[in-house]
């Protein structure tokens, strides 16, 4: 017989735990807190949804067997963890918590989230989302007693109160943020710190959004999680642009001193992909003679590869004079909606929210 959530109990204990923590400056107490701290303050939506549905669940009824997904699983213990979720957590983060957690509809639709149980032999990317599902494991599998459940529970309200807010972005659209020279002075700022190239991805994504949206009927940009290991069989290089589904353009971003090999690279991808273009920004970072960026090109063209090599700077300039003044808070717009689409951390655009600031 599956186990079972008294969804009202859940709601009435999650306003309950949130005050809690608000109201009486509760400091992180569980003995796995950096794991959650890691699971809630990192780039990984799903798992901070599993994460504190579990936890929810095994506060309200200790019977609960939190590694459990699905009642159908074979685990004893097992309930519907997506009723739970999605009838009592993601209302309440919207309507008490901004949207913090992620602001996602019905998380329990994405992939992680569709097993029987939380496995390490679960089907995720190698590298962060392994490690992810790891330290999800590790902390679920520690819930025996009362006390550590409502440490675990506390723990997870804390740290998603320190995450970014999530619908906080209407201030990218204010008036003063309608000038050039506003725009560059934020982004000169912004890519002052490279986070590990993340920000010159998203400043990338955004500048390209602003001049393809001019130039083609229905253009999409396809900004890849950024520094992942596993990449879809679907991504060619860090930013891919169609035209409905018809391939345009492949960018790749580079923040760093990089060599002839890092390029060979690149180029190699886009061979492999059937394709013939491929642009290469740089960003303040990488530092190349001249002389090299044009031996590169035209060693390449030889081999019928347009390459081009372009500073992250004058392709920002070269964005912004596609755009009409009433559109120029978009560009900001656009830079929270890749940073969401890559997957970058939450440092990354609490920086980029100081530089709007």
């Amino acid at each position: 017989m599956k186990a079972t959530v008294n969804l009202e109990e859940a709601k009435k204990t999650f306003r309950m735990v949130v005050a809690e923590v608000k109201e009486n400056n509760w400091q992180p107490q569980s003995i796995h807190k950096e794991l959650i701290k890691n699971i809630i303050l990192g780039s990984h939506l799903t798992y901070r949804y599993i994460l504190m549905t579990a936890a929810l669940a095994k506060y309200i009824n200790p019977v609960i067997n939190p590694l459990t997904l699905q009642a159908g699983s074979s685990l004893p213990g097992a309930y519907d963890a997506r009723s739970v979720c999605h009838k009592v957590i993601v209302p309440l983060e919207r309507e008490i918590l901004d949207g913090k957690l992620g602001a996602s509809n019905e998380p329990f639709l994405n992939k992680p989230a569709r097993f029987k149980e939380l496995s390490i032999n679960n089907a995720v990317r190698r590298g962060r989302d392994q490690e992810t599902l790891s330290q999800t494991l590790t902390v679920l599998s520690n819930l025996n007693t009362s006390t550590e459940i409502k440490q675990v529970f506390n723990d997870i309200i804390y740290y998603v109160l320190q995450r970014r807010n999530n619908n906080s972005n209407s201030y990218y659209t204010n008036n003063t943020h309608r000038s050039p020279e506003k725009i560059l002075s934020i982004i000169q700022k912004f890519l002052s710190k490279s986070f590990e190239g993340q920000v010159a991805v998203l400043v990338t994504a955004a500048s390209l959004k602003m001049i393809f949206e001019k130039t083609l009927k229905i253009p999409t940009l396809k900004v890849h999680p950024i520094n992942q290991s596993g990449a879809s069989s679907k991504e060619i290089l860090d930013i891919d642009i169609y035209d409905r589904d018809e391939w345009v353009l492949s960018v790749e971003v580079k923040d760093k001193i990089f060599t002839a090999t890092d390029v060979e690279h690149a180029v190699k991808k886009i061979i492999r992909s059937g394709q013939n273009k491929l642009l290469f920004v740089m960003g303040p970072r990488a530092m190349c003679e001249k002389s090299f960026l044009l031996q590169m090109e035209e060693e390449w063209l030889q081999e019928c590869v347009f390459l081009n090599f372009i500073d992250i700077f004058d392709l920002v300039k070269m964005s912004l004079m596609f755009t009409s003044e009433m559109d120029m808070s978009i560009f900001l717009l656009s830079i929270d909606k890749f940073a969401q689409l890559a997957r970058v951390k939450d440092g990354v655009m609490n920086y980029f929210d100081e530089c709007v600031l």
